[in-house]
């Protein structure tokens, strides 16, 4: 890091007769400039301001080694640059939120914890064997002769275990929609 003040380094492709520019008065020289420019393209505040802070932290970076002939054209570019990159991300994003909405004839997110906080309301309204049943069969998508296994059951008491806590369920589910 550059003590502000203190002499500079020649920089790869520098004359040493003519001193490089300290980046505190780079910064200073182009930084409202630049802010104005970013908020005109993308209409608004304080992401033109992230914008021209990201790519004063990336020539910070660089510094000591990037040979820039003209701050003031590489200064637009990069935020040109860099807002057109969040627009991008933006859009990304936007497309990883819409994949996340709900189709059309589908409930919402909302609707769709309700109906599922509904559904294990129910479930614990079953007897315990038939709470147990339902979760591995369908919750744990395990085979009837696995469940069966797990719980040290026959098969066939699975299969009737099953039948009568879905049959249940739906009269649970059914009474609460009686009650809506």
């Amino acid at each position: 890091m550059r003590a502000v003040g203190a002499e500079t380094h020649p920089r790869r492709g520098d004359q040493v007769s003519e001193a490089a520019p300290d980046f505190e008065a780079v910064f200073l020289a182009h930084h409202d400039r630049l802010v104005r420019l970013a908020g005109l393209l993308c209409g608004d505040a304080r992401w033109a301001e992230d914008a021209v802070a990201e790519v004063f932290a990336r020539l910070y970076r660089r510094w000591e080694v990037a040979a820039i002939d003209n701050h003031d054209a590489y200064l637009r570019r990069a935020v040109v640059n860099e807002v057109g990159d969040g627009f991008r991300r933006r859009g990304r994003a936007r497309k990883w939120v819409n994949r996340r909405v709900v189709a059309p004839g589908e409930p919402a997110w909302d609707e769709s914890v309700a109906e599922r906080d509904r559904v294990w309301r129910a479930m614990l309204r079953l007897p315990e064997r038939q709470r147990a049943v339902l979760v591995l069969r369908y919750f744990e998508d395990a085979s009837e002769a696995r469940v069966a296994e797990i719980l040290d059951v026959p098969l066939g008491t699975v299969k009737s275990t099953s039948a009568r806590g879905l049959d249940r369920l739906r009269q649970i589910l059914g009474d609460d929609d009686d009650a809506y």
